[in-house]
């Protein structure tokens, strides 16, 4: 099942399907000294970042899983494939490492949810 969030660009609420997100290559983040999950910080948003519509939410087995929506991953798509041709300009390669930044933070999203799922289905047994 998918269900895309927000509004389309005719104002109208759309449930379009959504894709994964484009896979980029990200460095796990350290766990804090405590054994506390760190959450990955966000310091800022690309400026093509749709401010509606940008996450779409995908049930997989009852599980939540956000992605990004087909918008954005057309975007990080641009990017990747005029980095394999040229060099990105600075702008451009500051836009991609923003949305690497979004994707590590919707993938530790995703990896607790799905965690604190699976923890509470074992202890249920």
């Amino acid at each position: 099942m998918h269900l895309h969030l927000g509004i389309d660009a005719q104002g109208l609420r759309s449930n379009l399907a959504c894709h994964p997100i484009v896979t980029l290559i990200i460095q796990p983040k350290k766990r804090h000294k405590k054994n506390m999950l760190a959450l990955p910080k966000l310091h800022n948003l690309p400026n093509s970042f749709p401010v509606e519509g940008a996450v779409c939410i995908e049930l997989v087995e009852g599980i939540p899983l956000f992605r990004a929506s087909i918008t954005v991953q057309e975007r990080i798509n641009t990017l990747l494939e005029k980095q394999q041709k040229l060099p990105l300009n600075n702008e451009e390669e500051q836009e991609l490492d923003l949305y690497k930044e979004i994707d590590d933070y919707l993938g530790f999203i995703n990896r607790t949810v799905r965690n604190l799922y699976l923890n509470q289905n074992q202890s249920d047994l």
